[in-house]
């Protein structure tokens, strides 16, 4: 491994700054998960936080934008709102966002939770053993037991 910021630390700094660049050439990262990566490329803390600072400064890395674009795309994936919730913790994001950008409403989540057992299953289960089977499936997938009582009742009583 290389140490940046033994050398010039300016030329650290930008070495840092490429790098961080190309991991968000990818996808948008939360601050954590661009702070981790450049700890792994063994880039020392002052100059990870300064690589940092100018990103925020520079509307490059944002919690906000972040939030919002990965529970759009996990919900379009099929996750429920337990399994994002736990992700944007993991990823250090904030409570506040996470109220902002993660509605907990059962009809938000009844379109997705849906597509996702039509998907996997398409029929009602006919014994206990299918029925947790699919109750696991979709709590696996992040939805709350509410949600799919909800779900199972619907279905039972229009078919």
């Amino acid at each position: 491994m290389h140490r940046l910021s033994h050398e010039d630390p300016t030329k650290g700094i930008r070495q840092a700054m490429q790098t961080a660049l190309n991991i968000l050439a990818h996808r948008d990262h939360a601050v954590s998960e661009i702070r981790v990566k450049l700890q792994k490329k063994d880039i020392e803390q002052p100059v990870i936080d300064e690589v940092i600072q100018k990103l925020l400064s520079l509307d490059y890395l944002n919690d906000e934008r972040f939030a919002e674009h990965y529970v759009r795309v996990k919900k379009e994936k099929g996750l429920g709102p337990l399994r994002i919730l736990y992700e944007l913790r993991q990823r250090n994001i904030t409570a506040n966002l996470i109220d902002q950008y993660l509605p907990m409403d059962e009809d938000y989540w009844a379109e997705p939770l849906a597509q996702q057992w039509t998907k996997r299953f398409g029929k009602l289960p006919t014994d206990f053993r299918q029925k947790a089977k699919q109750l696991r499936f979709l709590q696996y997938r992040g939805f709350s037991m509410d949600q799919i009582r909800h779900f199972f009742q619907d279905m039972e009583t229009t078919s």
